[in-house]
């Protein structure tokens, strides 16, 4: 119940600060739509909340995420470095990181939001023989090998 509640004061709090309006019925069913603003508190949110979760079994794959990001894209580019690294990514070097796990989505994600699509790729490799990158996931990997 109090879940419940706590749902119905974030909706309400939306309303009031104009983030979502109300868009008439359809099948007895109220329709609300976000505003710009409400699409932007969305996207923050989903952009905060964004992780990498790791698999029950690893699949033996490497992702390697390269980009090449022009200067006038400057703060895109530090916001996905600074966001690569609190999902947990490795950097081989400044352009290129790596992950175990599957992260396409992910990245998906942040390319769609930073509009940086056509600048960064990610990779499926088999093996990995950068020491620092396998030690820095030794305790991620022993989980789900």
């Amino acid at each position: 119940k109090e879940r419940y509640n706590q749902l119905w004061q974030s909706f309400y709090q939306l309303k009031r600060d104009r983030s979502v309006v109300y868009k008439g019925e359809k099948n007895g069913e109220m329709i609300y739509e976000f505003t710009s603003k409400g699409q932007k508190k969305i996207r923050n949110f989903l952009l905060d909340a964004l992780e990498i979760l790791p698999p029950r079994k690893w699949d033996g794959e490497w992702r390697v995420i390269i980009f090449d990001i022009p200067e006038k894209y400057r703060r895109a580019r530090q916001a996905l470095q600074s966001k690569l690294a609190d999902m947990g990514c490795f950097p081989l070097q400044k352009s290129v990181w790596v992950h175990p796990f599957p992260c396409e989505e992910e990245v998906e994600f942040l390319k769609e939001l930073l509009n940086i699509k056509p600048f960064v790729h990610i990779l499926r490799v088999k093996e990995m023989t950068e020491g620092k990158t396998l030690y820095h996931f030794k305790e991620l990997l022993e989980d789900v090998i």
